[in-house]
Protein backbone atom coordinates (compact mmCIF):
# COMPACT_ATOMS: atom_id res chain seq x y z
CA UNK A 1 0.00 0.00 0.00
CA UNK A 2 3.10 2.40 0.87
CA UNK A 3 4.47 1.95 -2.54
CA UNK A 4 1.30 2.44 -4.33
CA UNK A 5 0.89 6.08 -1.99
CA UNK A 6 4.49 6.97 -3.06
CA UNK A 7 3.73 5.65 -7.20
CA UNK A 8 0.75 8.05 -6.97
CA UNK A 9 2.24 10.93 -4.91
CA UNK A 10 4.93 10.52 -8.04
CA UNK A 11 2.75 10.72 -10.99
CA UNK A 12 0.85 13.65 -9.24
CA UNK A 13 4.36 15.70 -8.90
CA UNK A 14 5.28 14.76 -12.56
CA UNK A 15 1.76 15.65 -13.95
CA UNK A 16 1.98 19.16 -11.90
CA UNK A 17 5.33 19.92 -13.58
CA UNK A 18 3.89 19.31 -16.69
CA UNK A 19 1.02 20.86 -16.46
CA UNK A 20 3.35 23.95 -15.20
CA UNK A 21 5.86 23.52 -18.42
CA UNK A 22 5.49 26.91 -20.45
CA UNK A 23 4.54 26.18 -23.84
CA UNK A 24 7.03 27.65 -26.30
CA UNK A 25 7.47 31.14 -27.08
CA UNK A 26 5.91 32.48 -30.10
CA UNK A 27 7.75 35.00 -32.35
CA UNK A 28 11.16 35.03 -33.67
CA UNK A 29 14.33 36.47 -33.17
CA UNK A 30 16.69 38.60 -35.88
CA UNK A 31 19.98 39.40 -34.76
CA UNK A 32 23.11 40.24 -36.48
CA UNK A 33 26.39 38.41 -36.35
CA UNK A 34 29.06 36.90 -38.75
CA UNK A 35 28.56 39.35 -41.56
CA UNK A 36 25.17 38.16 -41.69
CA UNK A 37 21.67 38.96 -40.82
CA UNK A 38 19.97 35.90 -39.72
CA UNK A 39 16.48 34.94 -38.32
CA UNK A 40 15.35 31.77 -35.73
CA UNK A 41 12.12 30.96 -33.72
CA UNK A 42 12.05 31.42 -30.68
CA UNK A 43 11.49 28.31 -29.52
CA UNK A 44 14.86 26.98 -31.60
CA UNK A 45 17.20 29.85 -31.25
CA UNK A 46 20.03 27.41 -32.36
CA UNK A 47 18.15 26.49 -35.88
CA UNK A 48 18.61 30.46 -37.60
CA UNK A 49 18.71 30.17 -41.45
CA UNK A 50 20.81 33.49 -42.98
CA UNK A 51 18.98 36.25 -44.27
CA UNK A 52 21.26 37.92 -45.37
CA UNK A 53 25.06 39.02 -45.75
CA UNK A 54 25.61 42.84 -44.34
CA UNK A 55 25.92 45.02 -46.92
CA UNK A 56 28.05 47.72 -44.45
CA UNK A 57 31.06 47.04 -42.69
CA UNK A 58 29.96 45.67 -38.83
CA UNK A 59 31.74 48.44 -37.03
CA UNK A 60 28.89 50.40 -38.45
CA UNK A 61 26.28 48.29 -36.75
CA UNK A 62 24.49 50.48 -33.95
CA UNK A 63 21.44 48.48 -33.69
CA UNK A 64 17.83 46.78 -35.25
CA UNK A 65 14.60 47.56 -34.92
CA UNK A 66 11.43 45.72 -36.58
CA UNK A 67 8.01 47.23 -37.42
CA UNK A 68 4.96 46.36 -35.02
CA UNK A 69 3.73 44.35 -37.68
CA UNK A 70 7.11 42.43 -38.74
CA UNK A 71 7.01 43.44 -42.37
CA UNK A 72 10.25 45.10 -42.17
CA UNK A 73 13.37 45.79 -40.41
CA UNK A 74 15.77 48.95 -39.87
CA UNK A 75 19.62 48.42 -39.13
CA UNK A 76 21.05 51.67 -37.41
CA UNK A 77 24.42 52.24 -39.22
CA UNK A 78 25.11 55.56 -37.96
CA UNK A 79 25.18 58.22 -40.19
CA UNK A 80 23.16 55.61 -42.28
CA UNK A 81 20.01 53.49 -42.30
CA UNK A 82 19.11 50.10 -44.00
CA UNK A 83 15.54 49.45 -44.25
CA UNK A 84 14.72 45.67 -45.18
CA UNK A 85 11.49 44.80 -46.44
CA UNK A 86 10.58 41.41 -45.19
CA UNK A 87 6.73 41.59 -46.77
CA UNK A 88 7.39 39.80 -49.88
CA UNK A 89 7.96 35.68 -49.12
CA UNK A 90 8.36 34.79 -52.86
CA UNK A 91 11.67 36.83 -53.15
CA UNK A 92 14.47 37.74 -51.52
CA UNK A 93 14.29 40.93 -49.32
CA UNK A 94 14.67 44.26 -51.02
CA UNK A 95 16.90 46.28 -49.29
CA UNK A 96 16.97 50.26 -49.32
CA UNK A 97 20.26 52.59 -48.08
CA UNK A 98 18.75 55.91 -46.46
CA UNK A 99 21.13 58.97 -45.73
CA UNK A 100 19.66 59.72 -42.25
CA UNK A 101 20.91 58.93 -38.61
CA UNK A 102 18.35 57.35 -35.46
CA UNK A 103 15.64 56.01 -37.87
CA UNK A 104 12.22 54.76 -36.35
CA UNK A 105 9.74 52.59 -38.09
CA UNK A 106 6.09 53.68 -38.69
CA UNK A 107 3.99 50.52 -37.40
CA UNK A 108 3.26 49.03 -40.76
CA UNK A 109 6.98 49.22 -41.66
CA UNK A 110 6.21 51.43 -45.21
CA UNK A 111 7.89 54.85 -43.75
CA UNK A 112 11.22 55.67 -41.79
CA UNK A 113 11.16 58.80 -40.09
CA UNK A 114 14.90 60.35 -39.39
CA UNK A 115 17.19 63.13 -38.37
CA UNK A 116 18.16 64.83 -41.44
CA UNK A 117 22.12 64.29 -42.20
CA UNK A 118 22.35 67.71 -43.49
CA UNK A 119 21.04 70.51 -42.18
CA UNK A 120 18.05 70.97 -39.46
CA UNK A 121 14.96 68.93 -38.73
CA UNK A 122 13.71 65.53 -39.68
CA UNK A 123 13.08 63.22 -42.95
CA UNK A 124 10.35 61.40 -43.35
CA UNK A 125 10.83 58.16 -46.62
CA UNK A 126 8.10 56.68 -47.79
CA UNK A 127 9.23 53.27 -49.08
CA UNK A 128 5.77 51.27 -50.20
CA UNK A 129 4.84 51.02 -52.30
CA UNK A 130 7.41 53.36 -53.96
CA UNK A 131 9.95 55.03 -52.84
CA UNK A 132 9.74 58.82 -51.91
CA UNK A 133 11.16 61.61 -49.23
CA UNK A 134 9.84 64.90 -47.91
CA UNK A 135 11.74 66.92 -45.89
CA UNK A 136 10.74 68.62 -42.07
CA UNK A 137 12.95 70.86 -41.52
CA UNK A 138 10.84 72.63 -38.86
CA UNK A 139 10.32 69.25 -36.99
CA UNK A 140 12.72 67.81 -34.66
CA UNK A 141 13.01 64.26 -34.97
CA UNK A 142 13.24 63.71 -31.03
CA UNK A 143 9.77 65.07 -30.99
CA UNK A 144 8.12 64.07 -33.95
CA UNK A 145 6.42 60.59 -34.32
CA UNK A 146 5.25 57.96 -36.66
CA UNK A 147 1.66 56.51 -36.19
CA UNK A 148 -0.88 54.28 -37.79
CA UNK A 149 -3.12 55.81 -40.94
CA UNK A 150 0.16 57.75 -42.36
CA UNK A 151 -0.52 60.02 -39.57
CA UNK A 152 2.70 62.00 -38.07
CA UNK A 153 2.87 63.63 -34.71
CA UNK A 154 4.82 66.26 -33.87
CA UNK A 155 5.96 69.57 -31.58
CA UNK A 156 4.84 72.93 -32.62
CA UNK A 157 4.29 76.05 -31.09
CA UNK A 158 4.80 73.94 -27.65
CA UNK A 159 2.11 71.36 -28.64
CA UNK A 160 1.76 68.16 -29.82
CA UNK A 161 -0.07 67.91 -33.04
CA UNK A 162 -0.99 65.66 -36.23
CA UNK A 163 -1.70 68.22 -38.99
CA UNK A 164 -3.46 71.38 -36.94
CA UNK A 165 -5.26 68.87 -34.36
CA UNK A 166 -3.87 69.47 -31.25
CA UNK A 167 -2.64 66.26 -29.27
CA UNK A 168 -1.54 67.93 -26.75
CA UNK A 169 -1.08 71.03 -24.93
CA UNK A 170 2.91 69.96 -24.19
CA UNK A 171 5.64 68.36 -25.73
CA UNK A 172 8.37 66.38 -24.44
CA UNK A 173 12.07 67.43 -24.51
CA UNK A 174 12.63 64.79 -26.21
CA UNK A 175 12.29 60.84 -26.36
CA UNK A 176 8.73 61.43 -27.87
CA UNK A 177 7.79 57.88 -28.32
CA UNK A 178 4.17 57.12 -29.83
CA UNK A 179 2.16 53.36 -29.19
CA UNK A 180 1.13 51.84 -32.42
CA UNK A 181 -2.60 52.77 -32.17
CA UNK A 182 -1.56 56.11 -32.13
CA UNK A 183 -3.77 56.67 -28.76
CA UNK A 184 -1.04 56.95 -26.30
CA UNK A 185 2.38 58.64 -25.89
CA UNK A 186 5.51 58.80 -23.58
CA UNK A 187 8.42 61.25 -23.51
CA UNK A 188 11.52 63.19 -21.22
CA UNK A 189 9.89 66.15 -19.41
CA UNK A 190 12.45 68.03 -16.68
CA UNK A 191 11.08 66.38 -13.10
CA UNK A 192 12.21 68.92 -10.36
CA UNK A 193 16.03 69.27 -11.01
CA UNK A 194 15.96 65.97 -13.26
CA UNK A 195 13.74 64.78 -15.81
CA UNK A 196 11.72 61.07 -16.42
CA UNK A 197 9.63 59.19 -18.96
CA UNK A 198 6.22 60.62 -18.30
CA UNK A 199 2.94 58.92 -20.39
CA UNK A 200 -0.46 60.58 -21.46
CA UNK A 201 -3.02 59.99 -23.75
CA UNK A 202 -3.35 62.21 -26.77
CA UNK A 203 -6.82 63.33 -26.16
CA UNK A 204 -5.76 66.75 -26.18
CA UNK A 205 -6.03 66.85 -22.88
CA UNK A 206 -3.07 64.56 -21.85
CA UNK A 207 -2.91 64.49 -18.69
CA UNK A 208 0.67 63.55 -17.66
CA UNK A 209 2.09 60.42 -15.20
CA UNK A 210 5.28 60.26 -13.94
CA UNK A 211 7.11 56.45 -15.10
CA UNK A 212 10.59 56.13 -14.61
CA UNK A 213 13.99 57.36 -16.13
CA UNK A 214 14.97 56.19 -19.50
CA UNK A 215 14.56 56.17 -23.39
CA UNK A 216 11.82 54.35 -24.86
CA UNK A 217 12.71 51.18 -27.54
CA UNK A 218 9.57 49.67 -28.36
CA UNK A 219 6.01 48.87 -27.84
CA UNK A 220 3.94 45.64 -27.88
CA UNK A 221 1.89 45.63 -30.62
CA UNK A 222 -1.51 45.97 -28.69
CA UNK A 223 0.18 49.21 -27.39
CA UNK A 224 -0.10 47.68 -23.91
CA UNK A 225 3.58 47.23 -23.02
CA UNK A 226 6.41 49.84 -23.67
CA UNK A 227 10.40 48.57 -23.26
CA UNK A 228 12.15 51.38 -21.59
CA UNK A 229 16.32 51.44 -21.55
CA UNK A 230 17.98 53.01 -18.51
CA UNK A 231 21.10 53.44 -16.88
CA UNK A 232 22.81 50.38 -16.38
CA UNK A 233 18.48 48.40 -16.41
CA UNK A 234 16.37 47.32 -18.91
CA UNK A 235 12.45 47.84 -17.74
CA UNK A 236 9.29 47.04 -19.14
CA UNK A 237 6.20 48.94 -18.06
CA UNK A 238 2.58 49.09 -18.56
CA UNK A 239 1.24 52.49 -20.42
CA UNK A 240 -1.72 52.35 -18.31
CA UNK A 241 -1.18 51.83 -15.08
CA UNK A 242 2.66 52.40 -14.35
CA UNK A 243 3.46 48.43 -13.89
CA UNK A 244 6.82 48.08 -14.57
CA UNK A 245 9.53 45.46 -14.36
CA UNK A 246 13.45 46.21 -14.41
CA UNK A 247 16.76 43.55 -14.79
CA UNK A 248 19.82 45.29 -13.71
CA UNK A 249 22.93 45.38 -16.09
CA UNK A 250 20.95 44.49 -19.10
CA UNK A 251 20.14 46.99 -22.25
CA UNK A 252 16.20 46.51 -23.86
CA UNK A 253 16.19 45.37 -26.70
CA UNK A 254 12.59 44.55 -27.80
CA UNK A 255 9.32 43.90 -26.60
CA UNK A 256 6.87 40.73 -27.82
CA UNK A 257 3.86 41.83 -30.20
CA UNK A 258 1.92 40.29 -27.65
CA UNK A 259 3.53 41.53 -24.94
CA UNK A 260 4.11 38.64 -22.61
CA UNK A 261 8.47 38.85 -23.46
CA UNK A 262 11.21 41.13 -23.16
CA UNK A 263 14.08 40.82 -25.13
CA UNK A 264 17.16 41.95 -23.32
CA UNK A 265 20.94 42.39 -24.29
CA UNK A 266 24.21 42.21 -21.85
CA UNK A 267 27.98 42.23 -22.85
CA UNK A 268 29.96 38.74 -22.50
CA UNK A 269 32.09 38.67 -19.97
CA UNK A 270 35.04 37.84 -22.17
CA UNK A 271 35.09 38.89 -26.40
CA UNK A 272 32.78 42.02 -28.34
CA UNK A 273 29.08 42.11 -28.96
CA UNK A 274 26.18 41.30 -26.65
CA UNK A 275 24.76 38.41 -25.22
CA UNK A 276 20.74 38.14 -25.94
CA UNK A 277 18.60 37.32 -23.66
CA UNK A 278 14.59 36.42 -23.55
CA UNK A 279 12.62 36.87 -20.53
CA UNK A 280 8.71 36.44 -19.84
CA UNK A 281 6.86 40.14 -18.98
CA UNK A 282 4.50 38.32 -16.85
CA UNK A 283 4.09 37.48 -13.50
CA UNK A 284 4.42 38.79 -9.60
CA UNK A 285 8.49 39.08 -9.56
CA UNK A 286 10.98 39.86 -11.94
CA UNK A 287 12.43 36.21 -13.52
CA UNK A 288 15.62 34.93 -14.61
CA UNK A 289 16.61 36.02 -18.19
CA UNK A 290 17.66 32.73 -20.49
CA UNK A 291 20.69 33.32 -23.17
CA UNK A 292 19.14 32.86 -26.76
CA UNK A 293 22.25 33.76 -28.67
CA UNK A 294 25.88 35.18 -27.49
CA UNK A 295 28.48 37.44 -29.17
CA UNK A 296 26.16 39.31 -31.62
CA UNK A 297 26.12 42.77 -33.11
CA UNK A 298 22.40 43.42 -32.84
CA UNK A 299 18.84 42.14 -32.38
CA UNK A 300 15.16 42.31 -32.61
CA UNK A 301 12.10 40.62 -32.14
CA UNK A 302 9.73 39.70 -35.24
CA UNK A 303 5.99 38.50 -34.89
Amino acid sequence: MRLLAIGVGLALAVGIAQARKEPPPPGNLVYVKDGAIWRARLAAPEQAERLMALAAAPSLVRGLSASADGSALLLDLGSNAEWIDLAPRERAPARVLLPCSGGRLAPDGGRVLCAARRGKGSVAYRMRPQLGSAALEQLSPERTALTAGDHLVSEKDGALRDQDKVLAPHAPLDRLSVSPDGARAVGRYQDGDGDALFGFRLDGRAARRKLIQGAPVGWSADSVWLAVDGEDTACVLRAVGGEYKCWDHFRALAISADGNRALLGKPPDSGSGIDVYLVPVTGVRPEKPKVLVQGVLAATLLP
